[in-house]
């Protein structure tokens, strides 16, 4: 859930629960941009608070999952077909589903964002719970069994055919709710639009360093009124109602208080991963991956991969979508790391065997292991710009 889907999302809550305060947000204050906007940039930014001006690059999901596709996958077309027919939620028909063979449809949906290819509401949000550990088995059999009840808050009912307590119940509906039910939100449809990217993060430079801010949904608190109402004269029935209410309010506040928390978290991670970038607008960007946020916050990769997805940081060189600063995917253009890149191919052939050079395809498993993915013919480009032979000329000269 980015800043815009945030905002709209407390927004809403807060309109259907009367014990929910919520202030519309300002955005800290934003200083001049430096005389370089790298690309992903929003143009230049002012000090007001203009969210319009925050523009962004078109994304194309269909472009993102091609270029995910493995190298050499031996049944590419029927992967492509499925990319090509994914409906505007991200979804695939089961019409077209059942047209190529299950492991096909198997690959796509193991793909990014979370529950693309799926075939329905179900199916998305099951692809979604499966990959995170522990499985929230709770959650996964509320999905399969009683998504209706869930949509009508029928909590009696569920509460009777799982056999569970109010408390576990809750928690598995609230994880439920936290995951992506249209998995192509944020990407458009490739087609040429304006797009504008609303920073989830803001990293502004001090005398002492850097200070980063989250600021979507610190002004979200419960009702200072609550103890007053329920100190008057209502029945029973509207102190059930209060009571659910607030017990909602909470639950909310807790889980925006927890999103803020991790993505500073996150951030102040990147910045300090990347302070070459976030001290002069240039250089290589350092090599990071997902697993080395993951394992530095002692977080699962999947809870990484869900913070930063489709999610934008504000720094003085621009907007960048914080992808930007991850090693995650590599395309076969190459992308600003790619410097990086090439410094880690050159070291690995620098320090092979003689007699057993590394092939690209090796290069390819080794850097896999790093959290650098590239494809074979990716290796070949970068080894032939730095002009090092192939593994047959370097062993036989």
């Amino acid at each position: 859930m980015n800043a815009w889907e945030l905002t709209r999302f407390i927004s809403d809550a807060a309109t259907e629960n009367p014990l929910l305060e919520f202030q519309t947000e300002q955005a800290p204050h934003l200083p001049l941009l430096g005389k370089r906007v790298q690309r992903e940039a929003a143009g230049v930014l002012g000090v007001d608070w203009l969210p319009e001006r925050y523009l962004r690059e078109e994304r194309s999901l269909r472009g993102e999952l091609m270029e995910q596709i493995p190298s050499g996958y031996p049944k590419m077309a029927q992967l492509r077909y499925l990319i090509e027919n994914l409906d505007e939620r991200g979804y695939i028909s089961r019409e077209v589903a059942d047209k190529v063979s299950g492991d096909v449809l198997k690959v796509l949906q193991s793909m990014e964002p979370a529950g693309v290819g799926a075939v329905d509401l179900a199916d998305c949000l099951i692809i979604q719970l499966e990959r995170e550990k522990p499985v929230d088995a709770l959650a996964i059999d509320i999905v399969k069994y009683h998504l209706e009840a869930l949509a009508h808050g029928h909590m009696s009912y569920m509460m009777k055919e799982l056999r569970v307590g109010r408390a576990a119940l809750q928690e598995s509906i609230a994880h439920i709710r936290r995951l992506r039910p249209i998995p192509a939100n944020g990407y458009t449809d490739g087609s040429p639009q304006e797009n504008y990217a609303l920073p989830d993060a803001f990293v502004i430079r001090t005398e002492t360093g850097y200070k980063v801010e989250c600021p979507w949904g610190k002004r979200l608190s419960l009702n200072r009124d609550y103890d007053e109402i329920c100190k008057s004269d209502i029945n029973a029935g509207e102190s059930a109602f209060i009571e659910e209410k607030r017990r909602d309010a909470e639950q909310l506040i807790r889980f925006v208080h927890q999103r803020r928390k991790t993505l500073e978290r996150l951030t102040r991670y990147i910045v300090d991963a990347q302070r070459e970038f976030f001290l002069n607008g240039s250089g290589d960007i350092a090599l990071l991956s997902t697993k080395d946020l993951a394992r530095s916050m002692d977080l699962h990769v999947s809870t990484v991969c869900r913070t930063i997805q489709g999610k934008y940081l504000y720094c003085e060189w621009g907007v960048f979508p914080y992808r930007f600063f991850l090693a995650r995917s590599v395309n076969e253009e190459g992308t600003d790391s790619s410097a990086s890149i090439k410094r880690v191919i050159k070291e690995l052939i620098a320090s092979e065997s003689a007699d057993k050079p590394l092939s690209d395809q090796t290069l390819v498993e080794i850097l896999g292991k790093q959290g650098i993915i590239l494809s074979r013919r990716a290796v070949a480009k970068y080894r032939d710009a730095m002009s090092i032979p192939s593994s047959y000329i370097r062993k036989n000269g």
